[in-house]
């Protein structure tokens, strides 16, 4: 059975990793865990690169804004698709620079439709999709 795509989570609450991790694998995904921003860092690193982070912003270690300064800083690692599940109010999208901000506690739903049309919508976005085309000057 293929995937839908991997997914890291990334979250210092064993609880939230654990419903995380069961929700999105009976979804489709493989899911890949972190409990800090260091150690997510260190698995994107190490690769294969996940297709998509579900990053708490809150941490101890590395916080959530620290991982996604480290992400946007690295050219190969600045278009990986981020949603971030945050207990704190406040924060959008544009502000932080990702694809969704999820309140928690969460809807095991949001956070699914929330994946899908962040990888939806970044696979329409690639530019292998594209074909260039030349233009030919004519010469009178």
């Amino acid at each position: 059975m293929m995937t839908r795509g991997t997914v890291l989570v990334v979250d210092d609450e064993a609880p939230v990793r654990e419903v995380l991790r069961g929700v999105l694998t009976k979804a489709g995904y493989d899911v890949v865990v972190a409990s800090n921003g260091a150690a997510a860092l260190e698995l994107v690193h190490a690769g294969p690169r996940p297709d998509l982070i579900v990053l708490d912003l809150m941490m101890p270690v590395m916080t959530g804004f620290e991982v996604l300064g480290a992400l946007r800083a690295t050219k190969k690692w600045a278009k990986i698709p981020v949603i971030v599940l945050t207990g704190t109010l406040g924060y959008s999208t544009d502000h932080l620079g990702v694809d969704a901000v999820l309140a928690k506690p969460f809807e095991a739903n949001d956070v699914d439709a929330a994946i899908a049309v962040a990888l939806g919508s970044r696979r329409k976005k690639t530019p292998t999709a594209k074909k260039k085309t030349r233009t030919r000057r004519r010469s009178a």
